[in-house]
């Protein structure tokens, strides 16, 4: 898994390389984990927040920017790399243009 997800991020940029079943599904797995895991942190944080907010402190929405940026972030940078990984791996199943 961690193979395929360090080739997830090598090839961003590489259109004509080819990828296995594997080299597309690993991320997917991975990307789907860390993206449970920041929701989960963003949801705790929110509900610590409210409750803050109710009793008139603004404590913790520090904590929901940085997790929501760091979100904004990761989803950015997977753009290029789900692109290019989904080219490829089309491209070896034989749909190409």
């Amino acid at each position: 898994m961690f193979k395929a997800y360090k080739y997830y991020w090598e090839n961003s940029f590489k259109y004509q390389a080819t990828s296995t079943r594997a080299d597309y599904w690993w991320p997917v797995l991975a990307n789907l984990i860390i993206y449970a895991i920041l929701w989960l942190l963003l949801v705790a944080c929110g509900v610590s927040s409210f409750s803050s907010l109710i009793n008139g402190s603004t404590q913790g929405l520090g904590a929901i920017l940085i997790i929501a940026v760091l979100m904004a972030v990761f989803g950015i940078a997977n753009i290029f790399s789900g692109i290019a990984i989904t080219v490829r791996r089309l491209r070896d199943v034989g749909i190409s243009s």
